[in-house]
This record gives C-alpha cells, sequence and structure tokens, in this order.
C-alpha cells in the first residue's frame, strides 16, 4: 500500500498532547485619553489577517492495509476498513502552535503510531 491520505480532522486524535497555547495579554480598561491618545485604535481583540477562526486542517495518514468484512463484489463503504499511520505537523507535537510558526508550512514527522481500523465513506 505505502499511498497517503488526507483525512477529516476528527477521523483520530494524536497521543502527544500539544503544549497549550500562550495566555494573551489583559488590555487597560481606564486609559488615560492625555497620555494615549491613540488608544481606541488598538482596542480590538481582531487582528487583521489572524488565523484563529479558520477550521483545522485535514489530518494525513499512511495507508498500511485495507479489508474488508464482506466477500461479496458489490459492498457497502461501511464494509470496508482500513488501517492507517499517522503524520504529526509541527503544531500537534509536543511544541503545540509555536512549532508551526517556525517550522516549514509543509513539514511533516513520520510516526509508527498506527490507527485501528476506521471507515472511510467515500461519495
Amino acid at each position: 500500500m505505502a499511498d497517503c491520505v488526507f483525512v477529516n480532522p476528527d477521523a483520530f486524535h494524536f497521543q502527544i498532547k500539544p503544549a497549550p497555547a500562550p495566555e494573551k495579554e489583559e488590555r487597560m480598561k481606564n486609559v488615560d485619553e492625555e497620555m494615549y491618545p491613540e488608544y481606541y485604535r488598538k482596542s480590538s481583540d481582531h487582528i487583521k489577517g489572524s488565523n484563529e477562526m479558520t477550521p483545522e486542517p485535514f489530518r494525513i495518514a499512511r495507508i498500511l492495509y485495507i479489508t474488508s468484512r464482506s466477500t461479496e463484489s458489490a459492498q457497502s463503504p461501511s464494509d470496508v476498513s482500513v488501517r492507517v499511520a499517522k503524520f504529526y505537523r509541527p503544531e500537534n507535537t509536543h511544541r503545540g502552535a509555536v512549532a508551526s510558526h517556525q517550522a516549514d508550512m509543509n513539514r511533516l514527522y513520520w510516526s509508527e503510531e498506527g490507527k485501528a481500523p476506521f471507515c472511510f465513506c467515500l461519495l
């Protein structure tokens, strides 16, 4: 097999727990307008170009083998299961989200961590 696939983010979880995200600084509520005349311009929590609200990317896995519960030629997708080995992205490692800013955007880490068979529903 040894082919790789994209799977939904909720298809499997990683054994390594990433580092917690850094805490945000608390903003000053009462500001002296004389001392900080343009503070209102920086008062929004929205950061232009921020990717905080983007959905999680697809997981990447290497197909180890494909099995079927049925021996018939016409099978439903729920009868087919796939065993995969996981790839880690930098943000999925123990270093957390900070690693994704420091590593190449396309970097993947090989893993021997397998996943029990799960079903793909192909449309």
